[in-house]
């Protein structure tokens, strides 16, 4: 994608952007001040996007741009929570991105015409991003492909996910893992960041002395990530 709004995505929401299937009617979620439906539209990848948010300040940011766009045909804007003013049918690609992975969830339960296999997600947990495998797996969704990006120097997933009505059986350190290309710079530093999160979480547990069943959880999990890490190829 090229053009003045693609310029404006850092590398994260490049990726997300990347992630959502050419013509797909996109809904995008918390949507900020727009630039991911700017991009989708003024690329030509998408013909149309949704884009709502809770909050009335950056829906009047997210306005502002659009129309400094000219796009105002093809993008509208909603105020809403989550997908509760969206309809089925009125999206066959859901973007949710730069949010949290309990509130990602949390969205995900309340709109249960997602689990619709015509409707593709393209998730983008900032944090927790463990919780939002193991609802997707849980929930009959199959996670088709997960990528990382680099953004202030943190690395972050970008995950794609559809409903297939099949529930995956899972351990606890695949929903930390998770990165299906696997292998490379970038899923090797991905998972040296949560290595580092867990030991931080771990030290706090110990500190405590509280909740050793959690603890020794994430011990667990810490050391299981740490042997994949040695294991992967560079």
């Amino acid at each position: 994608m090229s053009g003045e709004w693609i310029a404006q995505l850092d590398g994260r929401l490049c990726l997300v952007a990347d992630m959502v299937p050419p013509g797909a009617r996109v809904a995008d979620v918390g949507c900020d001040h727009a630039r991911i439906p700017i991009a989708l539209v003024s690329s030509g990848r998408c013909p149309l996007v949704i884009a709502s948010d809770l909050r009335r300040g950056p829906l009047l940011s997210a306005r502002g741009n659009v129309a400094r766009a000219g796009l105002e045909d093809k993008i509208e804007l909603r105020l809403c929570d989550g997908l509760e003013g969206i309809k089925p049918g009125e999206a066959d690609c859901v973007v949710m991105a730069g949010m949290g992975g309990i509130l990602i969830t949390q969205i995900m339960e309340r709109a249960s015409w997602l689990k619709d296999s015509s409707i593709g997600l393209v998730l983008q947990p900032m944090r927790d991003a463990h919780l939002v495998r193991r609802t997707l797996w849980e929930e009959g969704f199959a996670l088709e492909c997960e990528r990382a990006a680099v953004a202030n120097h943190r690395v972050y997933s970008v995950l794609r996910a559809r409903y297939c009505g099949i529930t995956r059986h899972y351990t606890l350190t695949d929903c930390y893992d998770g990165l299906l290309s696997g292998g490379g710079e970038l899923e090797r530093r991905k998972l040296e960041q949560v290595v580092r999160s867990l030991s931080v979480q771990i030290n706090g547990l110990a500190g405590s002395g509280k909740d050793s069943q959690r603890l020794e959880t994430l011990q667990t999990i810490r050391e299981e990530l740490s042997q994949r890490i040695l294991q992967m190829e560079y």
